[in-house]
């Protein structure tokens, strides 16, 4: 007997991965309420910093995909029905966010400008992405991807001879 691929159930996510982005989520949010300095910034940030530490003590980096209602992280995605993470992805896709890399040796204050930068107004953020007005900052450890969809094509388009790069 033959299992239905619908029944079979895709990887989950480890919990400490999943507190992670419950951490980030909170402090991305924070980040967005309160002014840069305050002390509830510090503690949210320090929260992340500790979490995203004890996953660096097993890997050298963390790679997160930004879907529009979830991530993806080690090719296993969250949970859309999980609220927190699905405000997460959100926030990040709606600021043309296609993923983050993490890397050891990120320091406090790299992942504070990191949330600082994410938290902002959603299209500036997006014309930042795309090239437009002020350049995003880069970190040493931390990298923003932007939502990539010139390079997209269908299967099949080779037949349309056009360039999949001006797609």
């Amino acid at each position: 007997m033959r299992a239905d691929p619908a029944a079979v159930e895709a990887p989950r996510l480890p919990e400490a991965i999943v507190a992670f982005l419950v951490r980030f989520s909170v402090a991305l949010h924070k980040h967005s309420t309160y002014p840069p300095g305050h002390p509830t910034l510090r503690a949210a940030d320090a929260s992340v910093a500790e979490a995203l530490a004890s996953l660096f003590a097993s890997r050298a980096e963390l790679r997160l995909g930004v879907a529009r209602h979830e991530l993806v992280v080690d090719e296993s995605a969250t949970d859309q029905g999980h609220p927190v993470l699905r405000e997460l992805a959100e926030r990040l896709h709606r600021r043309a966010v296609g993923g983050l890399l993490l890397r050891k040796g990120l320091t406090a204050e790299e992942l504070a400008e990191v949330l600082q930068a994410l938290s902002g107004d959603p299209t500036a953020m997006r014309l930042r992405l795309l090239g437009e007005g002020d350049p995003l900052p880069t970190w040493p450890h931390a990298t923003v991807v932007p939502l990539a969809f010139r390079r997209l094509a269908l299967a099949g388009d080779e037949a349309s001879g056009e360039d999949a790069s001006e797609v």
